[in-house]
């Protein structure tokens, strides 16, 4: 509808306007001259309800417009005659045009100007002339109106991109104190936006120098642009001053960017170039430095100041010394006055590190504080010397230590990054190569220093062929030794110098050579002037500039050893078919002697069954004293010929190599007690004190051979009862030190007997040796009990030794290393003592193979005495036919019986009750008592082994053992 209206007003009143009628200059009489119209009041009514228009003026317009109001009032009506010309582009015209007109009517209105008609236009200038001073300040109004809209609203905008910008945005006057301060960087200053304003930043940053000196340009009117640090952040400032309009300088505006990150990155950047630098200055410095000392010591100075480090140095193995010997250091200007720690240090007081270092890895310790336990000593050094952290970094040849590089810092400070470390590992490799070139020609300097003296020390002759094969040059450590003089075969060629055949030797290695530049050689023989022929190997190889080097040696005597040689071998090859003849018979011999020994020890142990079983059976029946008292002595008189017997078997085993040690967890303190209750008998008869001590440290379990251990022991203290007359025997047994799950152990026997004579101490371990024929005939006994603990304690991997004085006593001792284990397990077939035998023997019955009518009688009659219903046979087959027959509780089998023996009886019978599916417990009675014999009747299918002689405790024990595991006795619980 507006649009309709503007259309209809610019195509009516503008093209009435240009055609002015009478009706219009009526029009205007009538308005210039009459009291002010209704539509001018609407104007200035309009004219304060709507602020927007701006109002203009212009003078040649004003009528126009008058023309056009008029005919809108006529054609639309007045309201939108008013309402479309303020809001068309004549907005500016109108309003000017009406504000003079309005005026100039009130005026005369008012004051009643009369009304002229010559001179209608003075009246419209007049009007004019108000209307655009009233427009202009309309006008003016408006626009700071907008303009301060427009500033609010950039200001808003620029807080909000401040706030949000990561940079510090700040403001300040000319006195320096903060107007405004901004920015998201604030944050990482510990800041709110407008915190600061109102505080003086020269005041705030007067302990940052370069701040105040960059604010201070700045207010004397510099603009400039500078790195500065505030604490540990780095800021990139721009600062440019305020100006009044008379160009003074009334404050600073500044904005800083964070480049913290950055200026870390470049730093270490930096520090990595400033590395690689260093690296490579010492690269350089190590391979063109002729002096290795200096290069090592600038190398540590460099890389000490580099890292911080107060003191420097370098520790090279010295085996002889076994100790790290400080070879190079370097101090800081600052650190002279400091305690210096010792120029050499023991392996064991750096042992705590050397697993790490031998690894190839450093030791950093930040604070000494922090070193572990086991590095005391360091710590005390350190400490000595007032350093507060140090870095080790090793020097290895391979996978050898070979030495450390120590940097050692006096204050504490952020050292040993992860840069300096990296610096000083590659440092350490560089100086590893270092050394191992310095060996190599230290070692190559030496071996050409040694070169000259072996080459007149050796009785070689060495020519240098060039590649004609001429002699150009030669060395002989004698003259002599010349077939030729030197001005005869110089440079001449060898093969005119020698005989044909042997030049044709000659030419075909150094052909080879030529070919494969290997080294070659050959032999040859020459005709000495004197008719002498002497042999000689000639050694070719590749010298420089193609020629050839040739060492000749004179061989003869080799030769003639080889032929010495080959006849000694032809002598030994004869001699060695003369040994293993003897072999065979040593070991026919040896086998003699096994078989004689096995004899022996089968007829003397079954007399012996007899003897002793007969004395205990007297024993256990009423005697007189004097009666008791032969057979005591004839019981020990038995004992003593088991002894001697026993001992002759084991020394026999042991030189023959045949003893075999078991290894079980044995229980030391259980095996002291045993030998200890073994012989308190003996002890008590003698009135001894006979006592055991065990200390607390001692292992519970170690890995041994515990029947051999209890020989050792019952060896020594029998000696020990045996030689002491008054006063006690004390058995100890003491950890001497424990290391990597092994315990050396102690087992000692102290006596206060007649002492050994110091002349006789180092034969009393010898065979068949006591201390004199005197305390043989007194003490009987053969002299093989000590030669066998000290075999068998060298067997277990210890020794034995002995201290004595005369009329005071001796004390033996074994020592014995001993695998530690967590706790003793019973074997399987571990004897266990019955704690009431008899209820568990009476009744049973027995049947007893045996053919000796002694043996027989003293068994039956041991038997019957526990209690036991007994059948007898005499050989193998009765026992057969009897087992056959019945099922016995108990089998007691002899072995060597004449027609079947016990072996075939056992086997026979297994296999009748392999069909049967029944078992009978078969135990060997036998006086085989040999290495293996037990084995052997294991093997035969024998359930148990009863050597001879035994006695009724021996006899009750293997009873009650196999009655209890197979409930074979008539106990109340059966």
């Amino acid at each position: 509808m507006r649009r309709r209206l503007r259309q209809r007003f610019y195509s009516g009143g503008l093209s009435q306007g240009r055609g002015r009628n009478h009706h219009h200059e009526q029009a205007d009489q009538q308005f210039l001259f009459h009291p002010l119209p209704p539509f001018a009041k609407r104007f200035v009514y309009m004219m304060f309800l709507e602020p927007e228009p701006i109002f203009l003026m212009v003078v040649r317009r004003a009528k126009r417009v008058y023309e056009r109001v008029r005919f809108m009032e006529k054609t639309c009506g007045e309201v939108l005659a008013m309402w479309s010309i303020c809001r068309s582009r004549w907005a500016e015209y109108v309003l000017g045009a009406a504000v003079g007109v309005v005026v100039l009517a009130m005026l005369g209105h008012i004051h009643g100007y009369p009304a002229r008609t010559d001179r209608p236009y003075a009246h419209i200038a007049f009007s004019v002339v108000i209307g655009v001073l009233l427009s202009l300040l309309l006008h003016k109004c408006k626009r700071n109106r907008q303009i301060a809209s427009q500033v609010q609203s950039h200001q808003q905008h620029l807080q909000v991109i401040s706030d949000n910008l990561p940079v510090v945005i700040y403001a300040l006057d000319a006195d320096g104190r903060f107007t405004y301060s901004g920015g998201k960087g604030l944050a990482r200053l510990g800041l709110a936006p407008g915190e600061v304003v109102g505080q003086n930043a020269l005041e705030l940053y007067k302990g940052h120098p370069e701040v105040v000196e960059a604010i201070r340009r700045a207010l004397n009117g510099e603009t400039h642009t500078q790195t500065l640090q505030v604490g540990n952040l780095w800021y990139q400032c721009y600062f440019v001053p305020d100006r009044d309009e008379r160009g003074n300088v009334v404050g600073i505006t500044g904005v800083s960017y964070d480049i913290t990150d950055l200026k870390h990155t470049e730093q270490q950047l930096q520090s990595r170039l400033h590395i690689e630098n260093t690296l490579a200055a010492i690269a350089s410095r190590y391979i063109h430095h002729k002096n290795f000392d200096e290069a090592v010591q600038w190398c540590l100075s460099e890389i000490a100041r580099i890292c911080g480090a107060d003191r420097a140095g370098m520790w090279l193995l010295d085996t002889e010394q076994n100790a790290f010997v400080l070879s190079h250091r370097w101090f800081a200007p600052n650190s002279h006055n400091r305690p210096v720690a010792p120029n050499k240090l023991p392996v064991d007081q750096v042992q705590w590190a050397l697993p790490t270092l031998q690894e190839g890895k450093p030791i950093v310790v930040r604070h000494t504080d922090d070193l572990p336990p086991e590095a005391e000593p360091a710590r005390r050094a350190l400490k000595a010397s007032l350093a507060n952290s140090i870095i080790a970094l090793p020097l290895r040849r391979g996978n050898e230590l070979v030495g450390f590089m120590t940097f050692v810092n006096f204050i504490e400070s952020d050292l040993w990054r992860a840069e300096d470390i990296t610096l000083l590992q590659v440092a350490a490799h560089l100086t590893e190569g270092v050394l191992e070139r310095v060996r190599m020609v230290e070692s190559l300097r030496q071996s050409e220093q040694r070169l000259p003296g072996i080459l007149t020390a050796l009785p070689d002759l060495v020519f240098v062929l060039d590649t004609e094969g001429r002699i150009i040059d030669y060395h002989a450590h004698r003259r002599e030794s010349l077939l030729l003089p030197p001005e005869v075969f110089m440079f001449e060629k060898v093969s005119e110098l020698l005989p044909p055949s042997v030049t044709q030797v000659t030419e075909d290695a150094l052909q080879r050579l030529r070919s494969t530049g290997e080294l070659q050689q050959c032999e040859y023989e020459l005709t000495h002037p004197n008719g002498e022929i002497r042999h000689y190997e000639a050694r070719f190889a590749s010298g420089e500039a193609g020629n050839t080097i040739a060492v000749v040696r004179d061989i003869t005597e080799r030769k003639r050893a080889e032929m010495e040689l080959a006849d000694l071998n032809a002598e030994l090859e004869h001699a060695l078919l003369q040994a293993q003849e003897l072999a065979v018979a040593a070991e026919a011999a040896s086998h003699a002697k096994s078989e004689f020994l096995a004899s022996m020890s089968h007829e003397i142990r079954t007399p012996m069954n007899g003897i002793i079983g007969m004395t205990e059976l007297l024993l256990s029946t009423p005697l007189n004293e004097e009666q008791r008292d032969y057979l005591k002595t004839l019981r020990s008189s038995a004992d003593l010929l088991l002894s001697i017997l026993s001992d002759i078997l084991d020394i026999a085993k042991i030189e023959a190599g045949k003893m075999v040690l078991e290894s079980v967890p044995t229980d030391l303190r259980e095996v002291v007690q045993d030998t200890v209750k073994l012989f308190m008998p003996r002890a008590r008869e003698k009135d001894l004190a006979l006592r055991a001590e065990v200390t607390e440290d001692l292992p519970n379990a170690v890995l041994t051979d515990p029947m051999r251990l209890r020989q050792i022991l019952a060896n020594l203290v029998n000696n020990a009862i045996k030689f002491t007359e008054q006063g006690g025997v004390a058995v100890r047994a003491e950890l001497l030190q424990q290391e990597e799950g092994r315990a050396w152990v102690r087992l000692s026997v102290e006596d206060t007997g007649i002492g050994i004579p110091p002349e006789r101490l180092h034969a009393i371990f010898e065979a068949f040796t006591q201390a004199d024929s005197s305390t043989t005939r007194r003490y009987g006994g053969t002299g093989l009990g000590l030669t066998i603990c000290k075999r068998l304690a060298e067997l277990m991997g210890g020794h034995i030794d002995v201290s004595s004085e005369v009329g005071r006593g001796s004390t033996f001792w074994v020592d014995l290393p001993l695998p530690v284990v967590h706790a003793v397990t019973q074997p399987a077939n571990a004897e266990a003592t019955p704690t009431e035998p008899e209820p568990l023997l009476a009744g049973l019955r027995i049947l007893l193979v045996e053919d000796n009518e002694v043996n027989r009688k003293v068994a039956v009659r041991m038997l019957q005495k526990l209690g036991c219903e007994v059948d007898i046979a005499t050989d193998g087959r009765q026992a057969i036919d009897k087992t056959a027959q019945q099922q016995y509780d108990l089998v007691f089998m002899d072995v060597y019986m004449p027609g079947m023996d016990g072996y075939e009886a056992t086997r026979l019978i297994r296999q009748r009750e392999e069909a049967m599916g029944s078992h009978q417990v078969i135990i060997a009675m036998t006086a085989n008592a040999m290495e293996g014999d037990r084995e052997l009747c294991l093997q035969a299918g024998m359930d148990d082994y009863l050597a001879k002689p035994f006695r009724e405790a021996d006899l009750r024990q293997a009873i009650a053992r196999w009655a209890r595991q197979h409930e074979l006795a008539h106990s109340p619980a059966a």
